[in-house]
């Protein structure tokens, strides 16, 4: 198959994005606001992309997401002129924070969340321990409340069918950010033979930063607040496997 010009090999574009950008816009922020929210940050690159999405669920069942980008100004030097321009073009729209520096700053990763997800009814933040423990800690001491969800098959994929389930259904509602939209379009899925799947990526550059952090603050909804959810208690931890 080919996707976004790029062949894909063994794998296939996993969102329909005529559905995906058939979706209806988040809810205002200030009804939002009255509704549970869940955070899902990945931090995985220190001079690359890095994400954070916010996940409400609605009384009708529904569920909103918005999106959050930063990236550190150096890495425009050493990507694709075609990516750099991307991101150049984002950043002068507000959609694309950059940072200074050839490293992401952390610092201002903890600033911008802790405004942006101020004042919510915020029951959890999640993030990946392998990659984000110091930042967690620096969270942790403004009285966040954290937790880890290593970015595994357990974890990612029940997260990935619930989304698509609710893109399809209708009741998934997101912000039309660009970034994400251009990633959600990036996310390729090889299913094991359990139909299992996992977030991929056909190229270096198919970042899929904003849709890992989605799907990690849905698998604590699910967890912690999307109703009946056994597909977790099932697994068998000797099966957990790490993907990335």
């Amino acid at each position: 198959t080919k996707h976004m010009n790029v062949w894909v090999t063994a794998e296939s574009a996993w969102m329909d994005m005529i559905k995906w950008e058939k979706c209806e816009y988040i809810a205002p922020q200030h009804e939002l606001k009255t509704y549970p929210m869940w955070v899902g940050v990945d931090l995985a690159h220190k001079i690359d992309i890095c994400a954070a999405a916010k996940l409400w669920r609605t009384d009708n069942g529904h569920v909103h997401a918005d999106f959050k980008f930063w990236l550190p100004e150096g890495r425009l030097e050493r990507c694709s002129r075609q990516q750099a321009e991307l991101y150049r073009k984002w950043a002068e729209m507000d959609k694309l924070i950059l940072t200074d520096g050839d490293v992401i700053d952390h610092a201002q990763i903890k600033s911008d969340l802790l405004e942006w997800i101020g004042g919510e009814n915020l029951r959890e933040l999640g993030f990946d321990p392998w990659s984000a423990m110091q930042f967690s800690l620096a969270l942790a001491e403004e009285g966040i409340p954290l937790v880890e969800v290593p970015q595994t098959v357990r974890n990612l994929s029940e997260a990935m069918k619930e989304t698509e389930s609710l893109v399809y259904a209708g009741r998934f509602h997101h912000s039309n950010h660009p970034v994400m939209n251009w990633m959600m379009s990036n996310v390729t899925v090889k299913p094991d033979k359990n139909d299992n799947i996992f977030p991929n990526k056909s190229t270096p550059e198919a970042k899929i930063d904003g849709p890992v952090a989605l799907f990690t603050a849905m698998s604590r909804f699910l967890v912690n607040g999307g109703g009946v959810n056994d597909f977790l208690s099932t697994l068998d931890p000797d099966e957990d496997l790490l993907i990335l």
